[in-house]
């Protein structure tokens, strides 16, 4: 956990974007959230998708996921 945690505000302190990738539970979303990273990908979200199924995903999906963070995204 030190080691993410310390990446996290590396990056941040950097203003460099951080995406973790893995994510598998809410619990690792807020603890993420929490600690600065806001961008997260994983199997939480989704499957492996093919680029038919991605489109038909984002039209779906893109922007009312989007629209739960944005609030929370830094400026």
């Amino acid at each position: 956990r030190n080691i993410v945690f310390n990446t996290i505000s590396l990056a941040n302190r950097m203003n460099i974007k951080c995406l973790a990738e893995g994510i598998e539970t809410l619990n690792q979303i807020n603890i993420l959230r929490e600690n600065g990273c806001y961008l997260m990908q994983g199997f939480y979200f989704s499957q492996p998708l093919d680029s038919d199924h991605f489109i038909e995903f984002l039209k779906n999906h893109g922007q009312k996921s989007y629209e739960k963070f944005e609030d929370k995204l830094p400026a």
